[in-house]
C-alpha cells in the first residue's frame, strides 16, 4: 500500500504513477514488470517510487485494488431475475463488454488472476478470494432456491468453480488479444457458456422437468407432458469420485472444466453418450 507521502504529492502526479504502473504491469505482469520502466514513464526519480512504495509489490497491489475496485463497481449493479442461468449468462456478457472496453484493466486481472503456482499468485489468492466469492453470491440473491437441489452455499460454490473454470480455459486467448476481446472469441467464449449452463441446468433442479418448467414459465406457457429421460452424475476421470454434474445419455459438450470436489482438480472434458473423455 502506498505510504502518507504520496496522498500529499500532488493529484496529477499521483495519476501518472499509477497510469504507468497500470501498463506496465498489464503489459508484463508482475514478475517481469520493471520499476525503472514505471519511473522513466511517469518521469520521476527511482528513489521518489520508493518514498510512496515501500516494495514493488506494494505498489502492485495498489494498482491492482483500484482496478479491482473500478471492476466491481461496474459490475456491482443486481442483475434482479427469477431465471438463475439467464441472469448468469447476462452477467458473463456484461463482463466481457467491460473487458472490452478496459483492455488494459483486463489484461491485468487476467495476468493476476492467472494461477501459475507463483508465491505472488497464492497471495493475490488470498487476498480477493472472498470478493470473487461475493460476486457469485449476490447473483444468487434474488434467485427462487426451492426449486434447486442443493442449498445457497453449493450453488455458489459450482458457480464459481465454472466459470472461473471457463474463464481459466479460455485465458491464454483472453490474454493473447492486447486491445481487447475481438468478436470471435467473444463468440466462442459466449457459446461455450451456454454449453456450460446447460449441463448445470440439468443437475441444478430437484427434477428432470424442472428445466423446461423454469423455461416455459418465463413465457406463462403451459408445460406439455412428456417421458423423462433418466440422469447421471457425472464422475471425476481423474480420481472417480462424483462431482456435481448430472447428465442424460444424450448430453453432449465440449471443452468444460469439469470440477472434482473430492480430489479438488479441475479437468477439460468432453462428453458423448454419457462417455466423459479427458482432453
Amino acid at each position: 500500500m502506498p505510504t502518507e507521502l504520496f496522498a500529499k504529492i500532488d493529484e496529477k502526479k499521483r495519476e501518472s504513477i499509477f497510469e504507468a504502473s497500470l501498463s506496465e504491469f498489464a503489459a508484463q505482469g508482475y514478475s517481469l514488470a520493471s520499476t525503472n520502466r514505471i519511473v522513466r514513464a511517469s518521469e520521476i526519480s527511482k528513489g521518489s517510487l520508493f518514498q510512496y512504495f515501500e516494495t514493488k509489490e506494494s505498489l502492485y497491489y495498489y494498482v491492482l485494488d483500484r482496478v479491482v475496485a473500478e471492476y466491481i463497481e461496474a459490475l456491482g449493479r443486481h442483475f434482479y431475475s427469477s431465471d438463475l442461468f439467464e441472469m448468469v449468462s447476462e452477467y458473463v456478457r456484461s463482463e466481457l463488454g467491460w473487458y472490452a472496453a478496459h483492455p488494459r484493466e483486463y489484461r491485468l486481472l487476467l495476468e493476476a488472476f492467472h494461477n501459475d503456482g507463483s508465491e505472488i499468485s497464492r497471495r493475490i489468492a488470498e487476498r480477493y478470494g472472498r470478493e470473487a466469492g461475493g460476486v457469485y453470491d449476490a447473483l444468487l440473491q434474488s434467485v427462487d432456491m426451492s426449486r434447486f437441489s442443493g442449498d445457497r452455499k453449493t450453488l455458489t460454490n459450482v458457480l464459481k468453480w465454472t466459470l472461473d473454470g471457463l474463464k481459466e480455459a479460455f485465458s491464454q486467448r483472453l490474454l493473447a488479444a492486447a486491445d481487447g476481446v475481438p468478436s470471435e472469441l467473444f463468440e466462442a467464449y459466449t457459446k461455450e457458456l451456454e454449453r456450460c449452463l446447460a449441463v448445470l441446468k440439468e443437475g441444478f433442479f430437484r427434477d428432470a422437468r424442472g428445466a423446461a418448467e423454469a423455461d416455459a414459465s418465463q413465457d406463462g406457457a403451459p408445460v406439455p407432458a412428456k417421458a423423462e429421460k433418466p440422469s447421471e452424475w457425472v464422475l471425476c476421470p481423474v480420481c472417480g469420485g462424483k462431482t456435481r454434474i448430472k447428465i442424460r445419455d444424450d448430453t453432449e459438450i465440449d471443452n468444460f472444466p469439469l470440477y472434482c470436489p473430492r480430489c479438488r482438480r479441475e479437468t477439460l472434458v468432453e462428453i458423448r453418450r454419457s462417455q466423459v473423455r479427458r482432453i
